[in-house]
């Protein structure tokens, strides 16, 4: 058979299942074949090796030509196009379609024009890919490398079989996707390297990834263990992220793991619902499925706590497994310290008030670590009178009666009832407490008695009686001023006292102070440049809290105002009693005025810095006699008035 030209075609089928061989290949070619086509019309060869190929990789690089045994003539011409269904281009060709079926087609025309006939012929290939596989390597100790092994998700047929390579050890073949865990060569590179191969075509695809060593592990240590409203605080010394942790529970002589710690956790975790009481420990094992490390922290125990009342006191107890090993037990009471010891597991608070509800807390200490209880609430019951209160009673700057009462362990709440001189006073809520009608220089002696909340009533405090101080002047002009008080009495009556003498301004202001002792004191020299002398009385001792002390009322010495006036004066201008100045004692504001015979006013002067020459608006001085007038107010606000006459001579 004489052929104008062959022509072979074949083209690419995009649609292809997962399954190869479930898939019917869909040609994009419509060509008719020619009928009695025998098995194999051509053959397909690896360009590289030569070896026939019943089946392509993709990206292979491929030959086609006809089969042998066809003796095709001399005369035949064998072009092939795998491109697009169109003239043909070549015999040589990379395989370039997806995975899955290609469709091939012969086209053969005999090119002798005397005998012009032709044929076309069909094969079919399968064309495998070649994918990297998924892969991930988690080193699992210091010698084992866990390899997890995914089938690439991807169309076309999946890899038949997997080889494995840790680092440059020897190569595992025959593995199946999963996870399994391979030994690390020493000294050999920190990568894995997995090929993925078929069994019908020497295809195959790989990856290499790489891993970082696990550090040397270290054993785990829990720090603190807090029991907090059912639940478990744990506090931890660092941990390493590298590697996972089980908290487990002692059950008998076995630990049961409870939870595995997020890797972003911490140093804290926080265990809902815990087993109370427990024995805990902290579980360091391997990242990977399969454990191969075991570093258990020391088990540590919870402490359990109850709190109980009874006429006022608090009784403690609590429950700690390994208390032979604890070195002490701290207690707080509402969040606060309240005692360290290292006896037996026991504690009594006495300092506690009747109805008041406390939180306490005990904190066992072995070694570096500590085992915090939950909070034991209590409210304090009693049917014991409580403690008696302290009364401290002051004089203010007004000359008022300050109380201030302390009731031991009662800071707040209950009812304190306050009396003077035997007599009820007031009842109230209070800690403090003015009197202000007591007559002015009298004195009072005050007690107090606290009634809690309970319905107790306590003893009277000690009487608090405040010094009173009176004073006056010792001689007219009140040069020198005498002093005397009443003895302070406080909670202590056998306790040494001691007084300070203050004088003071007007403000309250203290001016000088100087110790006293017994009830009366001489003031020889008193300030000059005040009218009137204020003194008050401090008083420290007597039972009195530290640094506490009780101010008696403000006595004063009021002295005269006193004006120094000459009969006559001349302004001749000879230096000697030329001006007329007003001189006299505390001569502070006042207003002084000079008349002459026809009542006219000539001078008038209001601080001792003015003084008159005689002068009547600038006319020379007119001898003669002049009235004048003295007016001030003192600082008690008595008016002083004096008046008489002054004659100018030359």
């Amino acid at each position: 058979m004489n052929y104008r030209f062959l022509l072979l075609s074949w083209l690419v089928w995009l649609g292809f299942a997962t399954d190869l061989f479930a898939q019917t290949p869909v040609d994009s070619c419509t060509r008719t074949t020619s009928s009695n086509q025998p098995p194999a019309a051509f053959e397909a060869y690896d360009v590289g090796t030569g070896q026939r190929l019943d089946a392509f990789c993709q990206g292979q690089f491929v030959r086609f030509a006809p089969n042998p045994a066809r003796n095709l003539p001399a005369t035949v011409v064998v072009l092939y196009d795998t491109t697009r269904c169109s003239n043909p281009t070549g015999r040589v060709f990379t395989i370039t379609s997806r995975p899955g079926r290609v469709s091939v087609y012969e086209n053969a025309q005999n090119s002798d024009p005397t005998a012009p006939s032709g044929t076309l012929y069909v094969r079919r290939y399968a064309v495998y890919g070649t994918p990297k596989p998924v892969v991930t390597a988690r080193p699992c100790s210091a010698g084992i490398v866990e390899v997890t092994i995914a089938a690439p998700n991807s169309p076309g047929p999946k890899y038949n079989r997997y080889s494995v390579r840790v680092g440059n050890g020897p190569l595992v073949s025959n593995v199946q996707p999963g996870t399994t865990s391979y030994p690390i060569p020493a000294g050999a590179p920190t990568t894995v390297t997995v090929t993925g191969s078929y069994d019908a075509v020497q295809c195959t695809g790989s990856e290499t990834v790489s891993f970082t060593p696990l550090p040397a592990p270290q054993v785990p240590t829990i720090q603190r263990l807090t029991v907090r409203s059912g639940n478990l605080d744990f506090q931890f010394a660092a941990l390493q992220p590298e590697f996972r942790y089980e908290l487990q529970v002692a059950s008998g002589t076995t630990y049961t793991t409870l939870a595995t710690l997020p890797t972003s956790s911490g140093p804290t975790f926080t265990l809902p619902s815990a087993t109370l009481p427990g024995r805990y420990r902290l579980r360091l094992v391997s990242p990977c499925q399969i454990n191969t490390l075991d570093y258990p922290s020391a088990p540590v125990a919870t402490t359990t706590l109850r709190a109980v009342s009874t006429n006022s006191r608090n009784v403690l107890k609590w429950t700690f497994p390994d208390s032979a090993s604890a070195s002490r037990y701290e207690i707080t009471r509402d969040g606060q310290r309240l005692a360290i010891i290292t006896g037996p597991s026991r504690y009594v608070d006495t300092l506690v008030s009747c109805g008041t509800t406390y939180q306490y807390r005990v904190t066992a200490t072995v070694g570096s670590f500590t085992s915090a209880s939950d909070l034991a609430s209590v409210q304090t019951v009693s049917t014991l009178a409580p403690p008696t209160p302290r009364l401290v009673a002051s004089f203010n700057l007004r000359n008022q009666i300050e109380l201030t009462a302390t009731a031991p362990r009662n800071p707040t709440g209950g009812q304190l009832t306050y009396t003077r001189n035997g007599q009820d006073l007031a009842t109230t809520t209070a800690r403090t407490l003015r009197d202000s009608t007591l007559a002015p220089g009298t004195g009072a002696c005050y007690t107090v008695r606290f009634l809690d909340i309970c319905g107790n009533r306590s003893a009277d405090s000690a009487p608090a009686c405040p010094p009173v101080l009176t004073a006056q002047a010792a001689d007219p002009l009140g040069s020198s001023a005498t002093l005397s008080w009443s003895a302070l009495r406080g909670p202590d009556p056998a306790a040494v006292i001691t007084y300070r003498l203050l004088t003071l301004a007007a403000d309250g202001t203290v001016l000088a102070s100087r110790s006293v002792s017994g009830t009366t004191e001489l003031d020889q020299q008193p300030t000059s440049n005040r009218q009137v002398l204020r003194y008050r009385l401090e008083a420290s001792g007597g039972g009195l809290p530290a640094g506490t002390v009780s101010y008696s009322n403000i006595a004063t010495v009021a002295r005269r105002i006193t004006v120094v006036l000459p009969t006559a004066f001349s302004p001749n201008g000879d230096g000697l009693n030329d001006v007329l100045e007003v001189k006299g004692r505390y001569l502070d504001k006042f207003k002084f005025v000079v008349v002459d015979r026809n009542g006219q006013e000539v001078f008038r002067g209001t601080d001792r810095t003015q003084t008159w020459d005689g002068r009547v608006r600038n006319n020379p001085p007119v001898p003669g006699a002049y009235a004048w007038r003295f007016e001030a107010t003192d600082e008690t606000g008595q008016v002083v008035v004096q008046s008489g006459t002054i004659t100018i001579v030359r």
